[in-house]
């Protein structure tokens, strides 16, 4: 089972999660990652509102990755 609690410091650490006001938001190019982070808020009894591809990343003269950037809340206690 997932440690959800690491694995959030893991991505703050890793700046791919952030925090703006009472949003969490988290950009990644890995699908996977992506699901997990939807795990994790969704056992911190929160939603993930959006889902969206804000931009590419190039990786070599013809070859990019879609950013994704999820936007989720958890309800403050």
């Amino acid at each position: 089972m997932l440690d959800h609690g690491k694995q959030i410091k893991a991505w703050i650490r890793s700046q791919h999660l952030i925090c703006d006001g009472t949003d969490f938001i988290f950009e990644t190019v890995d699908q996977t990652q992506l699901e997990k982070f939807e795990l994790c808020i969704e056992s911190m009894g929160g939603k993930v509102r959006a889902i969206k591809a804000v931009g590419n990343w190039p990786m070599g003269p013809n070859r990019s990755f879609k950013i994704l950037r999820a936007i989720a809340s958890v309800p403050r206690p």
